[in-house]
């Protein structure tokens, strides 16, 4: 497999409601004569860069009617705190407002935890990727 920069240049500007995909035309340079018609491609689109976003995994949010919130481990005792969510690629949840990034957030087993409640923190292991380098 390899690795090709492109430039989409053209598009349709209408989402497929069913796939929820849209048709485009993507330029690739062929040096070498390498790509030949009729291929098929693996296509990630960087339609933006946040590199320093705070970022959380997409389990650890809390989401009522219409708010949005996570428990954040404060000397061992479970807080329910308010963020509002800018991006999700699916792997990570943009939070623009409600942590400053140095809080312990509670990823797996928030069912079994309330507000005020004594927790025990465990490690977690993070979803591939590396945290506020995504691409959108």
């Amino acid at each position: 497999m390899k690795a090709l920069e492109a430039t989409v240049t053209r598009s349709t500007q209408a989402l497929d409601p069913g796939t929820r995909t849209m048709l485009v035309e993507i330029d690739v340079a062929n040096p070498g004569q390498g790509l030949a018609p009729g291929m098929f491609a693996d296509v990630a689109l960087a339609l933006r860069q946040r590199p320093n976003a705070l970022v959380i995994p997409p389990s650890a949010l809390v989401s009522d009617n219409s708010s949005k919130a996570v428990f954040v481990i404060d000397q061992n005792v479970a807080r329910k705190v308010a963020v509002k969510t800018g991006i999700d690629d699916g792997l990570w949840v943009e939070v623009t407002d409600g942590l400053a990034g140095t809080e312990d957030v509670v990823v797996v087993g928030k069912s079994r935890v309330a507000d005020g409640k004594p927790v025990k923190a465990s490690p977690y292991n993070l979803p591939a990727g590396k945290p506020g380098s995504q691409k959108y």
